[in-house]
């Protein structure tokens, strides 16, 4: 990814993100509810936001629009209002665009709904079918590497975008990561398998090259319809699919923190090290395979939130 690339990602306004994830659930949405949806936005939320790029949202600017809509619109109103801006913005937290949800846990001092516990969108890890659906949808598109790729590295895709062919050190097999959340540089190690992959890809600059941030958004929403996969499904789940692979061959959990790059190992554990039931290394051939997923669909590797 080029500086103008990593400019136009921390630029992104409201107004094109919302755009971009309205289009992603769509599919998911009643026709009814789409329509109130798009008219929160076009009434209220790009009105007072659309404009704002998404690293300048304040929690005080949220509480601010949420309480003078609290004075002339029903409680009702407000509550579904502050359900898409909060959705919005926890999509945002997940395709790491911002660090936290400003919108997050405003509803007690505002007097709104609260039956429900507020939570970002917590992508599953996919199981070894939906793996090969959206294998076979990505099959001779521009995705198909990429994805491959991210499944067996378990990078962040903006870490993924930025790799550069330099990067890549084929015969110790290691991706040498330089930006990592937080700026945190890591040498994450990959199968002997990806090789193929490697060498099928650009030898100078970037390993995947003119996939700008938001084209890679539209990109794997498109691929992961085609493959009739949920719209929960994210380039997200690719990296919680390799941690969760790991984690059930019984590898230890040091050592899937250093891979995901977390600084805290208790993030780690939080995520997926409490109380799993470990398959032994040999029988799933992890560590030579990293493409074939575990199936988690009882919930066994645990979830991945917008923090890992």
């Amino acid at each position: 990814m080029d500086s103008m690339e990593a400019l136009e990602e921390i630029l992104m306004t409201v107004r094109e993100y919302s755009l971009a994830w309205l289009e992603a659930i769509t599919p998911a949405l009643a026709e009814n509810t789409l329509r109130a949806y798009k008219g929160d936005l076009d009434r209220h939320i790009l009105p007072a936001l659309g404009g704002t790029h998404l690293t300048r949202i304040t929690r005080r600017r949220c509480r601010a629009i949420l309480s003078s809509l609290r004075r002339r619109l029903s409680k009702a109103s407000v509550n579904r209002v502050y359900a898409v801006l909060r959705g919005i913005l926890a999509a945002a937290v997940e395709d790491e665009l911002i660090e936290n949800n400003p919108a997050s846990d405003l509803a007690q001092g505002l007097r709104l709904s609260t039956r429900r516990r507020e939570a970002a969108a917590v992508p599953k890890a996919l199981s070894t079918e939906h793996v090969g659906a959206l294998l076979a949808a990505a099959n001779g598109t521009r995705w198909g590497g990429l994805i491959l790729f991210m499944l067996q590295t378990g990078l962040r895709i903006s870490e993924a975008l930025a790799v550069q062919a330099s990067d890549v050190d084929t015969g110790a097999l290691v991706v040498h990561v330089r930006k990592g959340k937080g700026g945190h540089p890591r040498n994450v190690e990959i199968a002997m398998t990806l090789r193929p992959l490697i060498r099928a890809l650009p030898e100078t600059g970037p390993l995947f090259p003119g996939v700008p941030y938001r084209t890679a958004l539209y990109g794997f929403r498109a691929i992961a319809a085609k493959a009739e996969l949920p719209d929960t499904v994210t380039w997200h789940s690719l990296r919680h699919t390799y941690a969760a692979s790991l984690v059930a061959a019984g590898v230890s959990i040091e050592y899937v923190r250093r891979q995901l790059g977390h600084t805290d190992i208790r993030t780690t554990i939080h995520f997926y090290g409490q109380g799993r039931a470990m398959r032994s290394p040999e029988a799933m051939k992890v560590l030579a395979d990293m493409g074939q997923p575990v199936d988690d669909s009882t919930g066994g590797a645990g979830d991945l939130t917008t923090d890992g």
